[in-house]
Formats: structure tokens, sequence, C-alpha cells
């Protein structure tokens, strides 16, 4: 395979929570492992939120700080940037802008993953940005239901690939009006999750997640309400310990009362998810 220059654009440095940081952590690195000479970069106008402090503002050190240390970790040192597109000027951390519109100019490949990157006229210079959708469903929603800004987004993009195998087929039920999405999968460097250690007695089956969104992220489409949350899906799965006869631990934050409850008698250990996810 001959070695390509891949840019890999995402929010990891700007909302740097666990599931975010992994979803980006195997591309960069199954990219590498595939030879290419990758760069990640983030180059936005949204204001970048620090978990440590749980606050939203214009200053950028602490997402620098999360992309040098993973970049010290996966091997992508000096070839990372943070660009405060809301600040005048474009400040830089890791690449200086200079480098980062030479990179849009040269590389090979963009993706955009979660389709999160904001345009701008750096960047439009590229005819080979690639879309790579995460949840599939809304944007096809937002298609059928003639979003202007949603279809023009898409256009942009020289490819669009979704994690919905379906879309696009008969079982489907969006249409897709001309669009081509092309089905793909997450990446996962299997070796990442690879420990030499055994697991002690105590060991339980982990998961954290956030449990609701509040309603801010819901679609509707034809008559029918679809949710962003997992809070309701996961009331199906509520007796899984008592089932499995094992221990699960949720790090998750369950604010009503008698669901908090309800999981805590069906065998659940329910933690803070605040610092965990950091």
């Amino acid at each position: 395979m001959k070695r390509k220059r891949v840019v890999v654009m995402g929010f990891m440095g700007s909302m740097p929570i666990a599931g975010v940081i992994w979803q980006h952590i195997h591309y960069i690195v199954g990219l590498q492992r595939l030879r290419h000479d990758v760069y990640y970069i983030e180059d936005s106008a949204r204001l970048p939120y620090n978990p440590e402090t749980f606050e939203v503002t214009d200053e950028f050190d602490y997402a620098a700080k999360v992309l040098s240390r993973l970049a010290g970790e996966f091997d992508f040192k000096n070839r990372w940037a943070f660009c405060a597109r809301y600040l005048p000027g474009n400040p830089t951390a890791g690449l200086s802008l200079k480098k980062i519109r030479q990179l849009y100019r040269e590389a090979d490949a963009i993706l955009n993953v979660c389709g999160t990157q904001e345009f701008n006229d750096d960047l439009l210079v590229s005819d080979r940005i690639l879309y790579v959708e995460s949840d599939p469903g809304v944007e096809q929603i937002k298609i059928d239901q003639g979003v202007k800004s949603t279809i023009e987004y898409l256009r942009r993009h020289r490819a669009l690939f979704t994690f919905g195998e379906n879309v696009g087929t008969k079982t489907f039920p969006v249409p897709t009006h001309g669009f081509k999405w092309l089905p793909t999968r997450q990446p996962v460097v299997t070796d990442l999750w690879k420990t030499k250690r055994t697991p002690s007695d105590v060991a339980v089956f982990t998961s954290v997640a956030n449990w609701s969104t509040s309603g801010l992220k819901d679609i509707s489409w034809r008559g029918q309400k679809y949710l962003w949350s997992k809070s309701r899906e996961f009331l199906r799965f509520i007796s899984a310990p008592k089932r499995a006869g094992e221990t699960f631990e949720l790090a998750t934050n369950i604010e009503h009362t008698a669901t908090h409850r309800k999981f805590e008698r069906n065998g659940w250990r329910l933690r803070c998810p605040l610092q965990m996810s950091v």
C-alpha cells in the first residue's frame, strides 16, 4: 500500500472525555499501523470544555495539554494542532497555522470524524474531505426534511461514510435523496485493550455513560420521535446482573431517585462518572 498523508479531524481536545478520546485514537493509531503519515487537527470555532472545572470557556490550555499528552503516548508528537478559530488571529497550540494550511493543501485525505468539523476558507482548499458519520439517522432525516444547512454541508465532502450499514438499502426507511452513503465501521486497534495483568477476584463488568441529554438532540420524523439519550433503552437491560449472576458497575448520572433505586435493586453498582471519564 502506498503511504498517504492523512489528517484526522475531530473534537477529543475540546470534549476530552473517555469515549470521545478512544474513538479518535483508534483512527490515528490504526492509520499509523497501515504505515500512513498521520496528523490530528482540531480547527474549530466551538469553545472547548474543561471536565475538571466543568466549564466551557475560550481558554484552550486544557485542550492543548490533553492533546500533547495523547500525542506523546500514541506516537503523534509534533503532528497535532488545536486552532482556536473563535479568537482573533486564530491562535494555535501544537502546529502553527501555517503548517495547518499546508496540511490542508497537501493531505491525500482529511477525515471529518463524527462530522464535527466546521468548514473555513483554509480547510476548503481541499477537495479530499471525507465525512465519517458515527450516529446514523440524524443527517438522513434532516436531508429528507430539506434542512438546507445540512444538505450544503454534506455536499462539500468528497465522500460520505456512515456506521449505518443499512443506510441507502431497502431496509432503511429514510430516503437518501441522491446522497451516496458508504458503509464503514469504527476501527478498533485490539492490542490497545490487551494487558498482562490477570483480573482480580473482585473484578466486575463496567461501563460509563451519560444517562440523559435532556431532549436537546432528540429528532422527530414523520410523526415518530427518536431519542438521543440512552436512558429509555438502557432500562430494557436492567435485569442483566441478576440473569448473568455477575456484578455490573455503571458510572452514570441517574438523577431520578426511583430509577436509581430500581437499578440498585437489580444488582447494579452505580458510581459518579465525572472523575472516571476525565
